[in-house]
């Protein structure tokens, strides 16, 4: 972890992480794992502002990743893109520059993006945007808890959002001192909410589809299978068995998800949760074989190769600290 730009008046805050970890304990607003799935170290620099009750993020990852929560209960928040390659996925929406998506108050949170993207959350207590929707919208609007919906603005109103969060950015980037000032960082908290709101009071989408919902109870099944035997190895029957879902089914609903089969998927989390376990083991007191077998790898030679392949190094290496 790398410490970026800070001001002593003010905690704006540019870091850079090659901790996929470190990185997901980054995030506001909201309790998430990140999976590295594309090839290469990993490296994610996040710029964080802080604006009183709310708080702007910008997210910038080289490598295809893989992320999944729940938002906080005491929060609610927004995800757009800002660049990105195309697949760019949250809870099944695709991702592109006239949609974003909103998580409510204990919402499930997955995300996977195919390559280099820039991510942009605004995390911000309900209230807040209760109060604001229940303004624009002239009558009472409460926040759907525990929901995720796509929201499709029009298109002016999506273009006035997305030169509203770039000039709070870059007035963060250029001139963080500037938001020593409770003043300014009140203005630029109420610019955002009123562009954000706007945004979902304009949305032409309408509510979730049953479908959506039914695939994303699914999803949250199988990750709480996958919290629940965290140091377990599992398989593809079981994770049908906890979704209660075929396998056909389930194959079409993580292709939704996270851009790849189950197979796929369980192999990628494999791989992090080993590499998360020789991070985090004293080599004077395992090996790489009794961490790998432990968690369901026989094939040795064939998971080495996959490792080197996916993080840059061998086992081994990461084993001792060689990074």
């Amino acid at each position: 972890m790398n410490q970026g730009a800070n001001t002593a008046e003010f905690p704006v805050t540019s870091v850079t992480y090659t901790d996929v970890d470190e990185a997901a304990a980054a995030v506001k607003g909201a309790d998430v794992e990140i999976c590295q799935s594309g090839r290469g170290q990993y490296w994610a620099n996040f710029l964080s502002v802080p604006l009183g009750t709310s708080h702007l993020q910008a997210m910038q990852d080289r490598l295809a990743t893989l992320t999944r929560g729940s938002v906080s209960r005491a929060s609610c928040g927004f995800v757009l893109t800002v660049f990105g390659v195309p697949g760019v996925s949250a809870n099944g929406h695709e991702l592109d520059g006239s949609r974003l998506v909103y998580y409510g108050p204990g919402a499930e949170a997955y995300a996977a993006c195919r390559g280099p993207t820039m991510w942009v959350t605004f995390a911000l207590p309900p209230a807040e945007l209760h109060r604001a929707m229940s303004a624009l919208a002239g009558a009472h609007w409460t926040p759907p808890a525990g929901e995720s919906r796509l929201i499709c603005p029009e298109r002016k109103v999506i273009k006035a959002l997305r030169e509203t969060v770039a000039e709070a950015l870059t007035l963060a980037t250029k001139q963080p001192q500037v938001l020593a000032s409770e003043q300014v960082r009140a203005d630029v908290h109420q610019r955002l909410l009123t562009a954000f709101a706007q945004a979902m009071a304009s949305d032409g989408g309408g509510t979730v589809a049953r479908t959506q919902l039914s695939h994303a109870r699914v999803i949250a099944r199988c990750e709480e299978y996958l919290r629940q035997h965290l140091d377990q190895p599992v398989y593809l029957i079981e994770l049908c068995e906890a979704a209660g879902a075929s396998e056909r089914s389930l194959r079409d609903i993580f292709q939704e998800f996270y851009g790849m089969s189950p197979m796929r998927y369980l192999k990628v989390r494999r791989l992090n949760q080993i590499r998360r376990e020789l991070m985090r083991a004293d080599p004077s007191r395992t090996n790489v074989t009794k961490i790998a077998m432990s968690l369901g790898v026989w094939e040795l030679g064939r998971f080495a190769g996959e490792y080197r392949a996916m993080f840059g190094e061998t086992p081994s290496q990461t084993l001792r600290g060689q990074r």
